[in-house]
């Protein structure tokens, strides 16, 4: 998945290689906002599919699905986005699937 954080439970997502992330959860794009120019600013990431990103659909196809995951944004010493996930929804799809 990516690399543990020194905070116990998360992990930081990796980037592909045009410099953006992916859901852990379905693979779409994550939007983040980190509104602090310093090192260290927090902010925060969720699905480009989730309930709270702007959704343009046709109403004769009816809402698309949505995407549940969020997690943090943090900017890094050399000014980059790190993506943190608390892997909190792992359970909830073990729980559901029976398998990850």
């Amino acid at each position: 998945m990516g690399r543990p954080s020194a905070r116990r439970g998360r992990c930081r997502l990796p980037r592909n290689g045009d410099d953006s992330f992916k859901c852990p959860m379905c693979g779409a794009r994550i939007c983040w906002a980190v509104p602090g120019g310093s090192k260290g600013s927090t902010g925060y990431a969720h699905c480009s599919r989730s309930i709270v990103a702007t959704h343009v659909w046709k109403l004769d196809e009816g809402p698309p699905d949505c995407c549940p995951w969020n997690g943090d944004a943090e900017r890094d010493w050399d000014g980059s986005i790190d993506i943190w996930d608390d892997m909190s929804w792992v359970n909830d799809v073990v729980q559901d699937d029976g398998d990850v």
